[in-house]
């Protein structure tokens, strides 16, 4: 299931690049597991987040759309690109309605490229700082690098708890709510013993864990997944709204 806050967001940020090998490389292998997997960012990514038989357009406009931050993934192979071209149109649009934020990553130079620069790009390279990737692999420079677009990301609520969404691989296996409301209106915290919270291993796909919601809250158990998930289990109260 997929977690929407108050905002009516899914993502921190939709990550724009263009399908080459040096671009998804440094995507897939970079900026993904230092953002997302080390920093709790929330991206979304077109191998993982666009929906099977979507017109590309369609999963761009619900992407960017979904997300509070488009991070343009800047490199000569971007610039010739008609979808990434759509997608920083699309990012800016929504940032001038004032609903998001684009944060301009220069993956390489681009000078030699401004002939493919049109008026929307060269309008967001004016008016928005951008963040230049450290190509030499300088220690200081790349600690500077990730501390300033961590400041560009939005600010984690403390206040908010991010469930996986039903299916999605996480390193202890998948996160699934399963409630039997049974068109109830308006549930209490009394319907809390009717979730059933479960955890699906990868290898079998078939739960592996099985906790009623309410005794998660209330007692400790042996399995550490649930049990980092009680910590937070107020917060977790709050984002069902019961």
């Amino acid at each position: 299931m997929a977690v929407v806050l108050e905002d009516g967001k899914e993502f921190d940020a939709f990550i724009s690049y263009k399908s080459s090998p040096e671009d998804e490389t440094f995507v897939y292998r970079t900026l993904y597991p230092e953002l997302e997997k080390q920093r709790g960012s929330k991206l979304c990514l077109h191998q993982r987040d666009f929906v099977p038989g979507e017109t590309i357009a369609n999963n761009i406009l619900w992407a960017i759309e979904k997300s509070r931050r488009t991070i343009l993934v800047l490199s000569p192979k971007y610039m010739e690109s008609d979808f990434t071209r759509f997608e920083y149109q699309v990012a800016h649009n929504e940032m001038l309605k004032q609903k998001h934020k684009v944060i301009p990553l220069l993956l390489e130079d681009i000078s030699e490229q401004n002939h493919l620069t049109d008026r929307t790009l060269t309008s967001i390279l004016k008016s928005i700082t951008y963040i230049e990737w450290p190509r030499n692999g300088e220690e200081n420079k790349l600690k500077t690098f990730w501390r300033r677009l961590e400041l560009s990301m939005p600010k984690r609520n403390p206040e908010s708890f991010n469930l996986e969404r039903s299916g999605e691989k996480s390193e202890k296996g998948f996160f699934k709510i399963q409630d039997n409301f049974q068109g109830i209106q308006d549930p209490t915290k009394d319907d809390l013993e009717k979730i059933d919270l479960v955890v699906e291993t990868e290898e079998s796909k078939k739960p592996s864990s099985s906790k009623n919601l309410k005794d998660f809250f209330a007692e400790p158990c042996n399995d550490d997944v649930f049990n980092a998930m009680r910590e937070s289990s107020e917060r977790l109260e709050q984002t069902l709204e019961v």
